[in-house]
This record gives structure tokens, sequence and C-alpha cells, in this order.
């Protein structure tokens, strides 16, 4: 339903079915709808809100570890280092500060009156109507790039920065505490991201337990590599495909033999015209405002992602949009190195909004002294522009759906901090990717990935029998 699992802060109480309020220790009230997850120490100057868990088994949980903090010294340094470890889509509020997660996934909306993350919420609270951007999909920028929104005075809280409720002063925080950890060879690293990675997906596992997993599975290298490491850690899943208009074959056949060679049941969610309701494409729209234009807005209106819940059952949808990171995506359309915006973002030549916000962020970096060691300005763009704004508002479109929990397993500092120490012609080629699937889980490398792909007259002979049969016997 609109405006599931959101939240707003403000010196005011939301009201609305569902809804539930408390008053803070810095007299602001936080209403949000009793589906989300809300974890306040006792003394209310602390919140968790979203879903959360450590990653580091020599440390603590995150709500064990957040009341350990002395509020009376200056606790940010200390904050940055204990939420390092952390992996999920949350936000934390530390007495007046505000702490997004690694990506900004559960995003922050804000103004002088109201901080919340959904601008659908915010404008319903201050009356404002609603102004849906133009931006549209396949066209470059698809997404609103930087803080700007289309009101005046509300702006998008990015990674890199930290948002005082009371002062309104936004601070700029370290994206990577760690900077780029370096280590003798790729094994080294592996090794590293392994013993992390997998006691994060443990700890996700008891998190959601009694949840059904599903991993959106391709013939990529992001989703194997995830697959590795469930594999590793033991965890019970299962993967899925949606058929889109487009959708390469090899997306359609390798998702299959990988999902049988580890033995989990795979769905191939076909889109049934029959299936797409208005009411569902609208919905999506007005929880959004406007703000998400991807192809999960057409597999929630065909129905698509519904198609893994069974008897309202409530699941775990595990996606993998974070790996690019640090994968200098950007500099593929700037072959001469250097950063051209129009370049690379073409509607912003008729687009004065959508320019203006873009250089914005463009300006603000270039005064960023704290980051700009640790990652390249292509990196840079995709963390705060693509992931942090983009499929921050395609994360927040999950919300609406009911049963349905979203999940980016890559979603920790420390995990960028290692995968940033690879060579950077294996990132770039996303080689380093397949060094990892091999290592950690060497049936799955066996197969080829998608740019290795050949169709046989075999395989399209499977391919007519196959849509019947492939159901595993491990669920």
């Amino acid at each position: 339903m609109i405006n599931d699992r959101q939240f707003i802060l403000g010196k005011d109480t939301y009201m609305a079915l569902g809804w539930k309020n408390v008053k803070l220790s810095n007299g602001f009230v936080l209403s949000y709808h009793d589906k989300l997850n809300v974890w306040l120490d006792n003394s209310r100057n602390i919140v968790i809100l979203g879903n959360v868990w450590q990653v580091d088994h020599k440390q603590k949980s995150p709500t064990d570890v957040v009341q350990g903090i002395n509020l009376e010294d200056d606790f940010i340094d200390a904050i940055y280092e204990m939420e390092k470890t952390w992996c999920g889509r949350y936000v934390l509020i530390v007495k007046d500060w505000i702490f997004l997660d690694t990506i900004g996934s559960l995003g922050i909306f804000y103004n002088d009156m109201h901080i919340s993350s959904s601008l659908n919420v915010l404008c319903t609270a201050e009356n404002k109507k609603i102004i849906y951007p133009n931006i549209k999909h396949g066209e470059m920028p698809d997404f609103i790039p930087g803080m700007q929104t289309c009101y005046n005075g509300i702006k998008r809280l990015l990674p890199s920065q930290i948002y005082n409720i009371v002062t309104k002063e936004v601070r700029i925080r370290p994206l990577l505490p760690d900077g780029v950890i370096s280590s003798k060879s790729d094994n080294d690293r592996i090794e590293l991201l392994e013993h992390y990675f997998v006691h994060s997906l443990q700890n996700m596992g008891t998190l959601f337990n009694g949840k059904d997993i599903w991993l959106s599975l391709t013939g990529g290298r992001d989703s194997r590599a995830a697959m590795a490491f469930m594999e590793r850690a033991g965890i019970k899943y299962k993967t899925f495909t949606c058929e889109y208009p487009g959708i390469k074959l090899a997306d359609i056949d390798l998702a299959r033999r990988l999902s049988r060679k580890a033995r989990r049941k795979h769905l191939f969610v076909k889109r049934e015209k029959t299936s797409y309701s208005q009411d569902r494409y609208d919905n999506y729209r007005v929880h959004t405002a406007g703000m998400a234009v991807d192809q999960d807005w057409n597999f929630y209106a065909y129905n698509q992602y519904q198609k893994l819940t069974k008897n309202n059952s409530e699941i775990v949808i595990l996606r993998n949009s974070i790996w690019e990171n640090v994968n200098d995506y950007y500099s593929q359309y700037c072959k001469d190195g250097n950063l051209n915006l129009e370049r690379l973002f073409s509607s912003i030549k008729e687009d004065e909004f959508l320019k203006s916000s873009l250089l914005e962020w463009y300006n603000y970096v270039q005064h960023d002294d704290l980051n700009k060691n640790d990652l390249s300005i292509w990196n840079r763009m995709l963390w705060e522009l693509r992931t942090g704004c983009w499929l921050s508002s395609i994360e927040q479109s999950f919300d609406m759906m009911d049963g349905i929990t979203s999940i980016q397993p890559c979603n920790c500092r420390l995990f960028l901090s290692i995968l940033a120490g690879f060579n950077q012609k294996d990132r770039s080629a996303k080689k380093h990717e397949e060094y990892i699937v091999e290592r950690v889980c060497t049936k799955l490398s066996k197969i080829p990935y998608d740019y290795q792909y050949t169709y046989s007259v075999y395989m399209r002979f499977r391919r007519l029998l196959g849509n019947v049969c492939h159901m595993f016997v491990r669920n």
C-alpha cells in the first residue's frame, strides 16, 4: 500500500491509518508506519529504523553497540567506526544527528520543517502539491542526480552526508572509514571478504528467520558472486528471474543452469498481459513520488514480484546493484578519461533543473577533501548519484509491496573497502567477481557468464521442453 513502511520527523504529529508516533528526547516527534521496524533506546536518544545486522563476528550487534556510546562526548567519529561493519537497509538517529546506511537505501528527504523517507509523505504533511519529475527510463539521467528535488527547499540527503535535525547542519562524512583495504594478493582479499560476507549472510538469515529468501539471478557477475557467498554460508534460498521485453536468453538460461548446479528451486516469472494493473502502476508512482523509474515499476504493475509469495507468506528478495560501486562504471562513456557531464547525461542539455542538480553535486564533490583519495570521480558518481538516488528510490518502492522486503547484501562499507582494493582493470571488467566465485564456490564458476554465452540447437530444444520441469527438491 502507498506510504507503507515510511516515517517522518517533525515538531508535529503525522496522523494516518496504521501510523504510530513517539516523541524523541530532542522534542521531535517520530511518526512511522507500523510495518516499519523501529528500535529505540530507553532514553529515546537513539533510534534505528529499518533492518540492520553486524558483519563482524568480533563486534556486538548494532542495537547492543549503540547503547554503549557516550553521548556526552563528540560521538560522531565513534559512530563512523562502529557503523562501518553494519549491513542492511536502515537509518540511524543519535541525539540530533541522522546517519544513512552505506548507499542510503532507506533514503532521507528534508527541509526546515520535516525529515522523511518519503517525498509523498513529506508533501502530504505540508499540503504541497506533488510534482512528478520529468524523467524517463532509458534517458540519462533517469533519476534526479544529486541533492535537489522538484520542490523548493526540499533536499535529498546523500550517502556522504549526515544531517542535524535541530541546527539543520549538513556535514560531510567518510564513505569508506577504512579507506581502500590493500592486501598482498587477490586470494587474501577474497579470503577477507569471504570471512565477513559469510558471517553477514548468516546474521541476515537469523534476522529474517521464517521468511523465504529469493535471490534475483541473471547470467552476469554480480548476482553470481552473491550466490557463491550464499552457498558458502549455507543459507536456505531460492532463485528467480523476471521476464521483461528484450530480456537476454543468456539471463534466462544461465540462471536456470546455475540454480540446477546448486540444487536450488528456480522460478522464471513470466510477464503476462492479463496480470497488468493500472492501479498498481499509478500507486507505484504516487508512493515513490515519481523518483523511481526502471523495470521494477513494470515488475510490480504486472504482478511479477507478488508471484514469489505463496499463501500470503513473507519473503526477502536479495538484489545486487551495489557491487558496481567500485567498478569505475561511468568511465566507459568518457574514453579520453575526462569527465564530460553532458556526454554522460544527455538530458541535462535541455533540462535546466536536472543540470542544476547535477552541477550542485559536482561542485560539492570538488570541495570534499575527506573522500577524494579513496574514490575515483567515476565511483563517487555511481555511489552517490546512481545508487544513492536512483537505487534508493527503487528500494523504497518495495515498501509498498505486501510481505516483500528488498535487501542489497553488499550494502556495507567494509565490503566496498575490500572490493576497492582489487586491480582497477579487473574491477572495470568485473573480473574480480569471477575470481571471487571461482574461489568461494568453484562449481558455479564452471558455467559460462552472459558475455561468454552461445546459443546452441541443443539449448533451443532444452528451452522448449524445460519451462515446465525446473523445480528442485531443495526448497
